[in-house]
């Protein structure tokens, strides 16, 4: 799948039908960008940035953009990371990542300000898990993630396959680029957690403990993996 992606020239995110006035909010997406990038708009819409009261429903419905359940979907994760060109697509209108990302500035840049810091609908555009896929793939740019940083990073995911918590990260772990963990759907998800740990022992630091996470929880119909503290044996 990283393949695939790395090598696309144009990645889509399919968000679903419009809904939480997401046409206002991939509109207003673009122009945020369109002024970012010095694109001549419209009075009206330079608004969007000089005038963030006048304009509370544009940003409530990014809000809403960026905290949809897709964002939770593990495998979207390589999507975003590895894709050269991403564009978001929702109903009949769309928007490009880089006006996601120009929008999230924005939205940090707000607040910055001293009668703005506590916005909520501004804080539920820069605390979303859109925005979290931003901060992973600027991380990846600049110098890559671990396995285990991404799953510290990535814990909030979900995915069918449980399997799929280690094994949609391999392709993006800068410390699994060389056959450390090899893909192999044939072994159970103890067998691939004891693979993981066994990555990363003896010892991963100087006080010789494995900052991972490897625990699971079993809630009758699904697992899911939270963050914990390994301890080497002696």
């Amino acid at each position: 799948m990283s393949e695939i992606y790395s090598h696309a020239e144009e990645v889509l995110i399919w968000l679903g039908k419009e809904w939480g006035n997401s046409d206002l909010a991939l509109g207003s997406m673009r122009k945020i960008s369109e002024l970012a990038l010095g694109t001549t708009v419209t009075l009206k819409e330079r608004t969007l940035i000089t005038d963030y009261k006048g304009h509370r429903a544009a940003w409530a419905a990014i809000g809403k953009l960026c905290r949809r359940d897709y964002w939770r979907r593990m495998w979207i994760i390589q999507e975003v990371q590895l894709a050269r060109k991403l564009f978001i697509h929702c109903g009949g209108r769309s928007a490009s990542w880089n006006a996601l990302k120009d929008t999230l500035d924005l939205a940090n840049r707000c607040l910055e300000c001293k009668d703005l810091a506590k916005e909520k609908v501004l804080l539920d555009v820069a605390n979303s898990l859109a925005a979290r896929l931003e901060t992973q793939r600027l991380k990846r740019e600049s110098h890559g993630s671990t396995l285990k940083e991404l799953l510290h990073d990535c814990r909030e995911s979900l995915c069918t396959d449980q399997r799929d918590m280690i094994y949609a990260l391999v392709g993006l772990a800068s410390d699994c680029q060389c056959g450390e963990l090899a893909v192999d759907y044939s072994k159970s998800l103890d067998q691939i957690y004891k693979d993981v740990l066994k990555l990363y022992s003896p010892g991963d630091s100087e006080t010789g403990r494995v900052r991972m996470a490897v625990m699971w929880y079993d809630s009758a119909t699904s697992y899911r993996i939270y963050s914990s503290h390994i301890w080497n044996s002696k």
